[in-house]
Formats: C-alpha cells, sequence, structure tokens
C-alpha cells in the first residue's frame, strides 16, 4: 500500500479530529486520541496544527469561508432576490458542511468565545440579516431564525439519510417556512 502524502495525511487528521470535536465535543476531545485513531503521535499531530485550537480553527475554516462567500455573493443581490437565491444555496451549504455545522452546534455552547467559534456565529448572524430586515415584527424574525436552525440542524440529525434523498424535502421545507415572512 502506497504511503499517504502530507495532504492525505492532514486531511485524515482534520476528518477524525472533526468527528471526535462532533461526539465528544471540545473538552472531551483528546489529541493523543485522534492521533492514535490515524497511526500517529500526539507529538506529530502538534507538529501540523500547534494546538487543539489550531486544529479546530482548520477544522472550522473552510465551513466558514463558504458562510462567509454567501454572505457576500447574497449581499451583491438586489433585496428582492437574497431570499430567493438563499433558499437552495443555504440548503447546499448546510448539506455539503454538515458535520462542520455539527461541529460548530456542539461547540458553541462549550466554546462561545474560541475565534473559530465567533467567526461561525458572526456569519450566521450575516445571513439571518439578509433574509430579514432587523426591523423586522419580532414574530417574523423568530420564524426566519427557527427556519435556519431546522435548516441546520435537520442534516445534521438525520446523517444516515443521503445528501441527495434530503436536499429536495429540506430545500421544500425551507422554502415553505420562509413563505410566511414579509418580502424585503
Amino acid at each position: 500500500m502506497p504511503r499517504q502524502t502530507r495532504e492525505e495525511m492532514l486531511a485524515e487528521l482534520r476528518a477524525v479530529a472533526l468527528r471526535t470535536f462532533v461526539v465528544k465535543g471540545y473538552e472531551g476531545a483528546s489529541l493523543a486520541e485522534i492521533a492514535q485513531v490515524v497511526g500517529y503521535s500526539k507529538g506529530a499531530l502538534l507538529y501540523h496544527f500547534g494546538s487543539k485550537e489550531r486544529l479546530l480553527a482548520e477544522i472550522l475554516a473552510p465551513a466558514s469561508a463558504n458562510v462567509e462567500a454567501l454572505v457576500r455573493e447574497l449581499s451583491a443581490l438586489p433585496r428582492k432576490q437574497r431570499r430567493e437565491r438563499a433558499v437552495p444555496a443555504l440548503t447546499e451549504l448546510a448539506m455539503r458542511d454538515r458535520m462542520e455545522v455539527a461541529c460548530y452546534s456542539r461547540l458553541a455552547e462549550e466554546l462561545p468565545d474560541d475565534p473559530a467559534v465567533r467567526r461561525m456565529t458572526a456569519s450566521a448572524v450575516a445571513i439571518r440579516a439578509l433574509i430579514i430586515d432587523d426591523d423586522a415584527p419580532l414574530s417574523e424574525v423568530v420564524r426566519v431564525q427557527f427556519a435556519l436552525v431546522g435548516l441546520f440542524q435537520t442534516p445534521v440529525r438525520l446523517m444516515d439519510v443521503s445528501a441527495d434523498d434530503l436536499r429536495g424535502p429540506l430545500q421544500e421545507s425551507f422554502r415553505a417556512a420562509l413563505a410566511d415572512v414579509a418580502p424585503l
């Protein structure tokens, strides 16, 4: 069996760390355990990532970048088109980054001041602000927040359902949840 490239090894370490953070949380995740699962030492893991904090930041960075790119895309659209574009784009994001969303959800309460967690939180707030005006009635803000939480938590809770099977119903449900909210 050929040796892994450096990139393959780092990707494997990140994937195992992501699953470990999702299952055990930040405090429960052991760098030694993560390294052992892929056949490396804790020292090798620390050599590549420097710290548990940097490992977490590297795990969440791609999903954060995806959300930030979507915020930029939606911000560039005329107000009336934002919500319509947001439905398929956010659904795709929720499906593609569901493990990262699960990790963020698990760690948001445990590490609210962590820079990687704060970055994801800021992006989520920006998405909501692009879907509904700040001065909208509270009942509508709550409806949008509920729809967003449902959109991102459903793929996490239904990990055993394939993305292809879940994408359509998820998008339909998200669109329906936003249907009664006043237009921008």
